[in-house]
């Protein structure tokens, strides 16, 4: 499937077993993750728990968000608030910083890795997070595996790397 945001910003597509929530109007500060700043999220697309039955996965999303936030733009491109630089990343003719952040409390783990860009006075962030809860919650007689960490990556990396921007 291919979902274009409301705004014709951005193209991306994602497998069909998957749901797209598009944008609202709303300034948000769930643009991106990690941030007080405001903009609005051009779409989410939920990989519910459902994809690994039976595992420790809670659920996992991307989300494409932008900002015109003065602030935004200037913390765009750097890590902040605990996260960490891994580099330089071309996708699609646009080169993003990749920006990664692990944040963990009360067994639940939430593991999120960003593509930051300027455009045009605006920052644009596509990012996944992976949400997972200790393996060790769960009592050996229920069953519950490790998810497959690289079969939810892949998704995940699928739909970040096919974003195309229209503008």
């Amino acid at each position: 499937n291919v979902f274009t945001d409301q705004t014709q910003t951005i193209r991306f597509s994602y497998p069909k077993e998957l749901s797209v929530t598009p944008s609202d109007a709303e300034l948000t500060t769930s643009w991106r993750t990690n941030t007080q700043t405001f903009g609005r999220t051009l779409a989410k697309v939920v990989l519910p728990k459902t994809s690994q039955p039976n595992t420790n996965l809670s659920d996992s999303w991307v989300t494409v968000g932008t900002s015109s936030d003065p602030q935004a733009s200037k913390d765009c491109l750097v890590p902040t608030n605990g996260e960490r630089a891994k580099g330089v990343v071309t996708i699609n003719g646009v080169v993003f910083n990749r920006i990664t952040l692990t944040d963990a409390g009360m067994s639940q783990y939430y593991d999120t890795t960003s593509y930051h860009a300027l455009r045009n006075g605006h920052c644009y962030v596509i990012e996944y997070t992976i949400h997972s809860v200790s393996i060790g919650v769960y009592s050996p007689d229920q069953g519950i595996k490790e998810f497959d960490t690289k079969k939810v990556v892949d998704i995940l990396e699928g739909i970040v790397q096919s974003v195309v921007f229209l503008k």
